[in-house]
C-alpha cells in the first residue's frame, strides 16, 4: 500500500503557479538517514534555527535535532538574533548566505562606531586571521602567535556575540560569497555550504569540514547521485 504522506513543500514557479513536492513518512526518515551520516551531532551540541520550517533546510535540520536527541533553539526573528545567540549558546546552525550577511553587517556596523585606530587594528588582525586560516598547517609559528593575539583582542569577543561556542555555519539556498568565508574562517567560525533542493528531498552536494572550498557546493552527499547537464 501507498505510504501516508507526510508534508508536501510548496515552490513558486515562474509563472506564478504553485508546485508541490509530496513526501511520505519513509521518504522523510529515509532523507534523515543521509543527513545523519554528514551533519554529525554529540550530546553537547546545541542547534540554532534562524529561519521558520517552512524553509526546507531548517525542517529538515530540526528533525534531525528531534531524532538526535539534541535541543534546537529557535530565533524570534531577525531583530533579535543576537540576544537569542548570546542566551542559548549553540553550537550548530543551519542558515542562509543572507542570515549570514545580517550578522555580518551588525558586527561590522558596530566596528563603524569605534575610534578609527581601533578599526584599522581590527582590519589589521582580519587580513592576518585569513592568512593564518589560508595557510591551515603550513602557518609559521611566529603567525600562529600573531593569529593568538588577535583572537584574544578581536575574534573571541566576536564569537561571544554569537554566544561563544558556535562552530559550524552551515549555509543552504546560494553559496556563500569568498568575502563572507573569508571573514567567518579568519574570526574562528566553520563556513559549509551545501546544496538543498526540496523536490529531492534533501541535501544533494554537502560540504564536509574535512573537505571544503570557497565557491563550491560540497561534494555529492550520501543517498544521491548527481549529473550535470
Amino acid at each position: 500500500p501507498a505510504e501516508k504522506r507526510a508534508v508536501i513543500f510548496y515552490t513558486a514557479l515562474d509563472s506564478g503557479r504553485p508546485r508541490g513536492a509530496v513526501f511520505s513518512h519513509g521518504g522523510l526518515l529515509s532523507t534523515l538517514l543521509h543527513v545523519s551520516e554528514w551533519f554529525t551531532l554529540d550530546e553537547y551540541d546545541l542547534g540554532f534555527t534562524t529561519l521558520s520550517w517552512s524553509y526546507f533546510p531548517s525542517f529538515v535540520t530540526g528533525l534531525h535535532y528531534v531524532l538526535s536527541g539534541v535541543g534546537n533553539a529557535l530565533s524570534a526573528g531577525t531583530a533579535s538574533v543576537f540576544d537569542d545567540l548570546q542566551q542559548t549558546s549553540p553550537t550548530v546552525t543551519m542558515t542562509s548566505p543572507f542570515a549570514i550577511e545580517n550578522i555580518y553587517r551588525k558586527i561590522m556596523s558596530d566596528l563603524n562606531e569605534m575610534p578609527e585606530s581601533r578599526r584599522k587594528a581590527f582590519e589589521w588582525a582580519l587580513a592576518l586571521g585569513r592568512r593564518y586560516h589560508a595557510s591551515e598547517s603550513t602557518a609559521s609559528n611566529e603567525l600562529r602567535e600573531r593569529y593568538t593575539r588577535a583572537d584574544m583582542t578581536f575574534f573571541g569577543r566576536m564569537r561571544a556575540m554569537l554566544g561563544g561556542r558556535l562552530n559550524r555555519i552551515y549555509s543552504a539556498g546560494a553559496p556563500l560569497s569568498n568575502e563572507l568565508v573569508g571573514y567567518v574562517e579568519a574570526i574562528g567560525l566553520m563556513p559549509l555550504n551545501v546544496y538543498a533542493v526540496a523536490e529531492s528531498g534533501g541535501f544533494p552536494a554537502v560540504s564536509p569540514p574535512f573537505a571544503r572550498r570557497p565557491g563550491s557546493g560540497g561534494q555529492v552527499a550520501p543517498g544521491f547521485q548527481i549529473r550535470i547537464s
